[in-house]
């Protein structure tokens, strides 16, 4: 009895198959050299299930594949990152596609030779994204830092899209544009005074604690000023001020940061979809570099950014002063911080003061070393 030739569908499904066996063992292959354990907490695999269904659905909105998709929009270390949720979820769903699949192909009747199985077009789906991911590295977001991505924005983007984003979420962005600060500082809350000096409002206080605090870096509070009348975003300061409440005391402004930078990034992407990707930290290089271009004292600066160091500042901004601005409060800002800014010299000398003392602490922990002893020393003890 002749069998009924297989039709296309069958055709694909099978070399779908082959090619899926052979991908799981490459990457299982790859993963045992490199020692890298499979297993993931439940928290990881929702933010890899996160992090996949948000590409996914900015990639179909643009009409590409994800990986060419992750590629050209984000950082390098978001191309990897996107990547390897990608990766891992397919390595944890595969099998069981490949299962179901040989299942259904063992069971399919003679007479039913015609028929498509069911989770065809999901199990291809899938191997198209994970062909999109081939060869790609992230080498274009490489090569376009944060700072100067963000000059490929219209100059008051900030003010459109404080605009353009939902009420709630108004006065975090708005503390956010103002002071630089990082989510996690955010998210601990900001304490922000519209009337300093209990007069007419001319002023903006906000009190920071800090985030990335360790013994030799990093500022455990700052607290920074900006004049309304004569900042750079003093449009920004103004609007921040109309939403403050009527109460003397202190506000407090706190925000969900996965929240808002989600909106920030969503809302960015509609109103400029060939610019590049914007997040909350897109805000704090913006300051840096606006205070730095209107002519902000280094370190000043970097009391205002949270650092200690005056250096920390050059991976935010490269931007030299404007011609004929020079004094440190020309911007409008002023801050005080907890700990010293240190310079060049200051900073040269703190290092040295590490080594030696981490020269101390090594010298006390190791055991003092027993004399070796000699005939002549053993007679003249005797």
């Amino acid at each position: 009895m002749n069998q009924a030739p297989e039709c296309s569908d069958c055709e694909r499904l099978r070399l779908a198959l082959l090619w899926a066996r052979r991908w799981i063992a490459d990457y299982d292959e790859r993963h045992r050299r490199l020692g890298i354990a499979r297993l993931l907490g439940e928290a990881s695999l929702k933010q890899y299930a996160r992090r996949r269904a948000y590409l996914l659905r900015a990639a179909n909105a643009a009409g590409e594949p994800p990986g060419y998709f992750a590629q050209r929009h984000g950082s390098a270390q978001g191309f990897v990152d996107q990547r390897s949720a990608c990766y891992w979820l397919a390595r944890r769903d595969l099998p069981g596609l490949i299962a179901s699949a040989e299942a259904w192909l063992q069971a399919r009747p003679p007479s039913h030779q015609d028929e498509t199985w069911p989770e065809g077009a999901s199990l291809h789906a899938r191997l198209a994204e994970l062909v999109s991911f081939a060869g790609r590295r992230g080498e274009r977001a490489t090569a376009r830092p944060r700072r100067l991505r963000i000059r490929q924005l219209p100059p008051d983007w900030r003010a459109t899209l404080a605009r353009a984003l939902p009420p709630p979420h108004h006065p975090a962005f708005l503390v956010t544009a103002l002071t630089g600060c990082r989510p996690k500082e955010l998210a601990a809350g900001v304490e922000v005074d519209c009337q300093p000096d209990r007069t007419v409002p001319r002023a903006l206080r906000f009190r920071i604690a800090g985030a990335k605090i360790t013994r030799y870096s990093g500022q455990p509070e700052r607290i920074i000023e900006i004049d309304i009348r004569s900042a750079p975003s003093a449009a920004l300061a103004q609007t921040l001020c109309a939403l403050a409440p009527a109460a003397p005391h202190p506000w407090v402004v706190a925000a969900n940061i996965q929240r808002l930078n989600r909106a920030v990034k969503r809302t960015a992407a509609k109103l400029w979809p060939e610019a590049p990707s914007v997040s909350l930290y897109s805000l704090r290089y913006q300051f840096a570099d606006e205070m730095r271009r209107a002519g902000a004292d280094r370190q000043l600066l970097a009391a205002a950014m949270g650092h200690t160091s005056d250096k920390s500042q050059r991976a935010y901004t490269r931007a030299r002063r404007a011609p004929g601005i020079g004094a440190p409060d020309t911007p409008g800002l002023g801050a005080v911080a907890s700990r010293p800014v240190r310079g060049r010299t200051l900073e040269a000398l703190e290092r040295l003061a590490r080594a030696l003392d981490r020269s101390r602490e090594k010298t006390r922990a190791e055991p003092p070393q027993k004399a070796r002893s000699s005939p002549e020393r053993d007679a003249r003890d005797r």
